[in-house]
């Protein structure tokens, strides 16, 4: 009987632990996309300072052709134009699970410049993007950030962090 009590004891415990480390690991990559989303945008501005625009997106073949994503080839276009702008940095991939981009629900990157020559959020064509991107230890619903608050592109997804500038 009590070497019955001490395996329960044990189980339990360990079910504990499987726990608390399945959560350490959803906090470090999130975590790491903050750093990643953050060396991006950065790259981003340096960008525009010197050309006074922002990259063009597009390419993907994962979402549509007007979006990159790091869930594709279009992301290593990105780095290519971003290169004199990362200090021998690299555009990281999503930590998560999987190559779906945040658009349809998964965990990557996807960036879209606004390239209309109308007006979208008060920016014209390269004067402002979209960044997508997704948590999971604090997912939110259609969470912006940024000075666009609007969704110019009229999607529909669940779960993301949209980053704006115009």
């Amino acid at each position: 009987m009590e070497l019955l009590i001490v395996i329960v004891v044990i189980g339990i415990l360990a079910a504990i632990t499987i726990v608390a480390y399945n959560g350490m690991q959803q906090r470090a990559r999130d975590t790491q996309r903050e750093s990643d989303i953050k060396v991006l945008t950065k790259a981003l501005e340096l960008y525009y300072i010197d050309n006074g625009r922002y990259p063009p997106g597009g390419g993907s073949t994962n979402i549509n052709v007007w979006w990159t994503t790091s869930s594709d080839a279009s992301w290593q276009t990105l780095q290519t134009s971003l290169s004199k702008y990362l200090n021998g940095q690299t555009l990281s991939s999503d930590p998560g699970q999987g190559n779906t981009s945040a658009m349809a629900g998964g965990f990557s990157y996807d960036y879209y410049a606004f390239n209309s020559t109308g007006n979208v959020c008060g920016a014209g064509g390269d004067q402002g993007y979209l960044i997508l991107y997704k948590f999971e230890s604090q997912p939110r619903k259609d969470t912006f950030i940024g000075n666009c608050s609007v969704n110019p592109q009229s999607f529909g997804s669940v779960n993301n962090y949209r980053l704006s500038k115009k």
